[in-house]
């Protein structure tokens, strides 16, 4: 039975308890005064975790060794981050020749290499002990927690973007839209999610 909540002159309403995913859709976009959120959806009181709702990027200044190979270390994410060297094209280290260590001292490197295990880009042919500048951009994650109906706002930062929730891909603007944040509300000892529409309808 559809239940009724009336807040601020908006109507929320409830199909019941497990009316948490919006529409079926486990991550689903909302707004308010505050700014634009992402409402993601999962099991009451646990964590849930995006990533794109915001972009990081990492300049370094490195040295290279005296056979002119530099080490950069790639931290784990998803997707996968991107590499430039000196502000150049982005390297694409995942399909490198792959090396499980490297030592100046037996020769140098013609050639980039990834080492997956230690997660380093080894970048050949820089000028011995020079120095080079390493950019690194990846997608800002979030972790929040679940609330007792089992969803959490997530603030987006930026405008439209890619975003990355239980292995899935999704395009923020192709998601759909509440016109405000659901309410929870326990109602007869059970948590219930209501969703906004807009009065009228």
């Amino acid at each position: 039975m559809r239940k009724l909540l009336i807040l601020l002159g908006v109507i929320f309403f409830s199909e019941g308890i497990s009316a948490t995913p919006f529409q079926g859709q486990q991550i689903y976009r909302t707004d308010d005064r505050r700014g634009d959120f992402i409402v993601l959806t999962g099991q009451p009181l646990t964590m849930a975790e995006v990533s794109g709702t915001d972009k990081i990027q990492t300049d370094t200044l490195r040295k290279a060794d005296y056979c002119g190979v530099g080490k950069v270390k790639i931290p784990e994410a998803t997707p996968a981050p991107i590499l430039r060297i000196n502000d150049e094209n982005p390297i694409n280290y995942l399909s490198l020749p792959q090396i499980s260590n490297y030592d100046c001292a037996r020769g140098g490197l013609g050639n980039n290499a990834w080492n997956p295990a230690t997660r380093t880009v080894y970048i050949a042919n820089l000028e011995p002990e020079g120095e080079f500048i390493s950019r690194i951009q990846r997608e800002g994650s979030r972790k929040i927690a679940l609330n007792n109906c089992g969803w959490g706002l997530v603030p987006m930062k930026y405008g439209d973007g890619t975003l990355y929730f239980k292995g899935q891909q999704y395009r923020y603007s192709q998601l759909l839209r509440t016109v405000r944040p659901p309410v929870c509300r326990k109602v007869n000892g059970a948590y219930i999610t209501y969703f906004a529409i807009p009065l009228g309808q």
